[in-house]
């Protein structure tokens, strides 16, 4: 496949202080509901708000789900996710769960198993985490027990993705190496397994990438389905003194992948990085980071091209990228400044019209907690929310 660049439409700097070209969208920004930590959102067809969120031990949590009806202030009664009590793990802010809405917006839910589901092996002196996976139940009560669906790919650390299409495909990705050699980053790769049931049976987990990129161990993976049901995976490489991030395309039904370099680090230790997805009536955007800068590109469905990167200068030290684009074609960016494994740093945002001009000034928030991250989403009207 032929790998072409093109211009992409956000071109500004977040530092600048170039001239705001409309009024800003509104935005809410609220606390995780029970102080959660790691919330996840995603807005149904209906306008639902379906919310993911951890709590407990960060080594030994659980997972909490909820959603807001659209009319609703609040998120309603939360429901336990996860049968088996202390299976989940948010250490190192990018291990946690995340969520996805698939054919006739089921809930679909995967997150890295805790020590308390790990089996060990001989091979190895460190527990062998399980890749766990849920879903709502037929009568949209509650979860299904969870499920290992790691067959023979162990060696999962940054936790992995679930991502869902239209037609009941679900896609569950993880990194890890088989062989559970000891720092092995660069033998390390990206599997996933598919379920074409909505859920109710998966496949054995298979090796998606053909050259050998490796994989950084502790930077996370996010799996996405756009609009169109094109399948995306966005991960972070381990190779030859390099962190780069590669982005994993595949049409619909997520058969066979192409893997493009997003954009290239030369660092030798691992950023803990995250990364995440949003999505334009053109195009499918990618949020990812570098030596503390914002990277946005986005990949063009009518040419089927990923088009050039343009650098987003959030200040210092920013992580943990997050967007979201409204019914109006508006985009909200939200970021972390000063985050590491000892703290969450603090949370900033600014958001952008539908041709990709600053709408607002970059807006500190205030602090996140330790091993949390923001989610970002719109709802029917326009309007953004902000959890954290």
């Amino acid at each position: 496949m032929k790998r072409t660049l093109a211009q992409f439409a956000i071109s500004v700097s977040l530092l600048c202080s170039s001239a705001l070209h409309a009024s800003a969208a509104e935005v809410s920004i609220r606390r995780t509901p029970k102080d959660g930590r790691q919330p996840r959102v995603e807005t149904g067809k209906d306008g639902t708000a379906h919310l993911i969120y951890f709590k407990g031990d960060p080594r030994n949590g659980d997972v909490f789900y909820a959603q807001r009806r659209t009319g609703q202030s609040e998120f309603g009664r939360p429901i336990k996710v996860n049968s088996r009590p202390g299976s989940a793990v948010a250490a190192g802010t990018i291990r946690g769960a995340h969520l996805a809405l698939g054919k006739n917006d089921r809930v679909h839910v995967a997150w890295m198993g805790s020590g308390k589901t790990a089996p060990h092996s001989p091979k190895s002196k460190h527990p062998l985490h399980p890749m766990l996976y849920t879903r709502m139940n037929d009568a949209g009560t509650g979860f299904e027990p969870e499920r290992n669906l790691v067959n023979y790919a162990w060696g999962l650390d940054g936790g992995g993705s679930v991502a869902a299409d239209s037609k009941g495909n679900v896609y569950v990705f993880w990194h890890a190496d088989p062989t559970l050699k000891p720092m092995n980053e660069a033998g390390r790769s990206v599997f996933m397994t598919k379920s074409t049931n909505d859920g109710k049976d998966f496949a054995r987990e298979e090796n998606i990438v053909e050259e050998a990129f490796g994989a950084c161990g502790c930077c996370g993976m996010k799996a996405f389905v756009d609009s169109g049901d094109r399948v995306f995976a966005l991960y972070r490489t381990a190779s030859r003194g390099s962190r780069d991030m590669n982005v994993l395309f595949a049409p619909p039904g997520g058969r066979t992948f192409v893997a493009c370099t997003v954009n290239r680090w030369k660092l030798e230790a691992c950023p803990m990085s995250s990364s995440n997805f949003g999505e334009t009536k053109a195009n499918v955007l990618f949020g990812t980071e570098r030596a503390g800068k914002l990277f946005v590109n986005s990949f063009d469905r009518e040419s089927a091209r990923l088009n050039r990167t343009v650098e987003l200068t959030l200040g210092r030290r920013a992580k943990h990228p997050a967007i979201a684009v409204n019914s109006k074609g508006e985009i909200l960016v939200a970021w972390q400044e000063g985050a590491s494994f000892h703290t969450g740093g603090t949370l900033h945002y600014q958001t952008f019209d539908a041709s990709g001009q600053s709408t607002s000034r970059p807006q500190r928030v205030g602090k996140v907690p330790k091993f949390s991250l923001a989610s970002v989403y719109a709802d029917p009207e326009g309007r953004f929310g902000i959890l954290y």
